[in-house]
Order: C-alpha cells, then sequence, then structure tokens
C-alpha cells in the first residue's frame, strides 16, 4: 500500500466538513453529520489494517513502533486541545484526565468542551487490541472480523431495545472499525474489480446520508451504523480501485488541505468554538452577572429553537435576538446531564408569568447542539418555561 494516498485525505475532509458544519450551525444544515464520525472510524480500521499488513509482509510487526507512531500522532493534539479547554473554562479537570486517558465514552462525567473526545477513546481501545489481535489470529483475522461485526450489531440491537445508551460505547461502535479492517484484509488479497459507477454511488449515498439521515433514530443507530460502514467501506475500496471524477474531486487540493489537518480540526474545533461564542457575548450584562462561574443557564431560546415556539410571533423573535446571544451554547457541547445554577434571575414576561429564581437549577440533556435537545428545570414552579423536547418544524405548545 503506498505511504500516501491522497484519496484518503480527501475522505478525511469530507468526514470532518461533516462534523464542524453540523456542530456550528446547530444541526439545521446537515441532519446526520455527526455520522462523519463514521467514516472516520472506517479510515481508521482500513488504514491500521493496511499498515500492519505492510509491515508483515516485510517480515515482521513492529508493535512497539506501532503504538510509538500513533502516540506521536495523536497525544500532542490533544494535549493542546485539553489545555484550551481548561485555559478558557471550558471543562473540568477529572473530564480532562478523561480524555487524557481515553476514558471519556466510559466515565459518567460532564464532558463540556471535551464531548467529542468520546470517539477518539474509542478508537485508541481499537488500537490498543487490534494489533494484538491481528498477530494471534493469523489467518483467521477476516472471518473473526465478519464474526465480531455480526456481535456487535447484535449488542446494540440489544441494548438499544432495553433502552441502553450505546452511541459512545467502544463494544456498540467497533463493527465501523472491524469493516475498515475486513476491507483492507480483502482489498490487500485479492484487489476488486469494481465498475466505474461504484464510487460515485457510494459517495452520494454518504452525502445523502449526511445531510437527511435522522441518526437518532432507532433503525439508524441499530443496523444503520453497520450499514452506513459498509457504504463508506465500499467508497474507499473504489476509488482505490479504478480512476472517476470522485477522485479528483478527492484529490482537489482544499480537500487536500483539510484532510491532512482534520485531526487538530477535529480535537481543536470545540473548546475553540466555546471561545468564540464567550467572545460573542463580550459586554452583555447578563453574562457578567456571574464572574466566579463561566457557567450560563442554558435555556432553550437560541434563535434557531424559539422559532417553533415563538410566542405571538414577532415577540418570540425579538427575544430570541436578544437572549439567543447570551444562551447561544457557552455550554452547548454537553453530551451527559448537568446540574448547574442559574447565575441570576432572568425574567422573560412575555414568555412566562414567573421568574427563574435564584435558587433554581436547569438540566440539559443530551448534545444541545441538536434539534432534541430536551430541557427541563429542578424547581417545579418554573416547569411553565422550559419545555421538554424541542423539535425543528413541530413543537407542542408549551406555554399553555
Amino acid at each position: 500500500m503506498r505511504d500516501k494516498i491522497p484519496e484518503l485525505d480527501g475522505l478525511r475532509a469530507i468526514a470532518i466538513l461533516a462534523v464542524l458544519v453540523t456542530h456550528f450551525t446547530f444541526q439545521t444544515v446537515l441532519t446526520g453529520g455527526y455520522l462523519g464520525v463514521d467514516l472516520f472510524f472506517v479510515l481508521s480500521g482500513f488504514l491500521i489494517t493496511s499498515l500492519l499488513l505492510s509491515e508483515e509482509r516485510a517480515g515482521k510487526v513492529a508493535l512497539g513502533n506501532f503504538y510509538a507512531r500513533r502516540a506521536l500522532r495523536i497525544l500532542p493534539p490533544l494535549f493542546a486541545a485539553v489545555a484550551i479547554a481548561l485555559a478558557v473554562g471550558a471543562t473540568s479537570v477529572p473530564a480532562a484526565l478523561a480524555a487524557i486517558f481515553f476514558l471519556a465514552n466510559i466515565v459518567d462525567i460532564p464532558m463540556g468542551a471535551l464531548v467529542p473526545m468520546w470517539s477518539l477513546s474509542v478508537e485508541e481501545h481499537f488500537y490498543a487490541l487490534w494489533p494484538l489481535l491481528f498477530i494471534a489470529l493469523g489467518r483467521h483475522r477476516v472471518r473473526f472480523a465478519g464474526y465480531a461485526i455480526l456481535a456487535v450489531l447484535a449488542t446494540r440491537v440489544i441494548l438499544l431495545s432495553m433502552r441502553v445508551g450505546v452511541y459512545e460505547q467502544t463494544y456498540a461502535r467497533a463493527d465501523s472499525l472491524l469493516v475498515g479492517c475486513a476491507a483492507a484484509m480483502m482489498f490487500a488479497t485479492v484487489a476488486p474489480k469494481l465498475g466505474r459507477w461504484v464510487a460515485p454511488a457510494t459517495l452520494a449515498a454518504v452525502f445523502a446520508t449526511f445531510a437527511f439521515m435522522p441518526w437518532r433514530t432507532f433503525t439508524m443507530m441499530s443496523f444503520g451504523f453497520t450499514i452506513l460502514a459498509i457504504v463508506c467501506a465500499g467508497l474507499i475500496v473504489s476509488v482505490l480501485s479504478g480512476e472517476t471524477f470522485v477522485n479528483r474531486l478527492l484529490r482537489w487540493g482544499l480537500m487536500q488541505y483539510v484532510g491532512r489537518r482534520s485531526y487538530g480540526l477535529y480535537v481543536y474545533h470545540a473548546p475553540i468554538f466555546i471561545v468564540f461564542q464567550r467572545l460573542a457575548v463580550e459586554g452583555d450584562a447578563w453574562s457578567r452577572a456571574a464572574p466566579n462561574t463561566n457557567r450560563t443557564c442554558d435555556l432553550p431560546l437560541r434563535r434557531g429553537l424559539l422559532y417553533p415556539l415563538s410566542y405571538r410571533g414577532a415577540a418570540g423573535e425579538i427575544i430570541a435576538r436578544r437572549v439567543g446571544r447570551v444562551v447561544a451554547g457557552l455550554e452547548s457541547l454537553r453530551q451527559r446531564a448537568d446540574y448547574w445554577a442559574c447565575p441570576r434571575p432572568l425574567a422573560l414576561p412575555a414568555l412566562v408569568d414567573k421568574p427563574f429564581q435564584q435558587s433554581s437549577h436547569a438540566v440539559e440533556v443530551g448534545d444541545a447542539l441538536l434539534d432534541q435537545g430536551e430541557f427541563v428545570l429542578r424547581e417545579p414552579t418554573c416547569l411553565a418555561a422550559v419545555l421538554a423536547v424541542f423539535q425543528e418544524k413541530k413543537s407542542p405548545n408549551l406555554f399553555q
């Protein structure tokens, strides 16, 4: 396998752009942009297995060199991202330690700006185990990968049926990495002869999934992840097997520039995002009301979420523009439930009768960048103000 394959850098660019666009637009442009992470998983499995196969053909798999190369590539940007997040108060020390030790998808603590590190943890767990299995399995590798993919899929379906969260767990997401591994092993054995239509068709399928697929459905989170991984593997193999306009697109200079920096963009984007959010509200009296804390009461009043809840037309838009500047996501990259005190009473007479009291606490469940953020209040007197579930074009009248 060639040391540098520009088409794979182009695919990295597609994956990171999908994630960034989804984060920075609050999922209003791409419904399934978070699935760019799945393309990253397949690429990682394919590349790591290809490297191991190359070393094996050269004589011996040097595990020490393999792990050293991984550490040199992964750790410096990770340490820098953690330092930025801590410096701006966008995460906690326990969360920083969880990210550094690749436990972000295991610990049950708020990760703040380090929420995206869950996928890095999944990959590192896989990197730790797969080279050992690669050596031990010998000629049974492909069969093992096939059985393991089915086992992960079955586990995910069972856990989802039991209403157990699976999105971030290594044992429930390893199938995408294993699909990439299997594709690399089969590609190395017999280079497939694919039609020229395969690359455009699979690329179109990936784009359509990122643009339109609601990824939080049972179908997508059970079978969908595996099916998407197979499509991504088909895309990888097809661009390596023949020349089409897809290859030229992926080799485009801008795609190469972004793709080569995809890892850095992924680990830095959340802390930097929060820095810009805070700069956006600098000078706002409400944001200065809590000098000893970098948290705000993240109410669902950002403009994009208020639209379906607009109260008396223009009034809702005016409130959204004003209050939305403050609550637009200073802590919007949280993945797990978190509780924090509202820094000051907040009266919204156009919407509710009672102001938020100093003792009130808000709960955010899920990633606030999603279109299904769930918000409730611990204080029963405020339940009329904040609603259970927001959806993009359809919401109940929460203020009746």
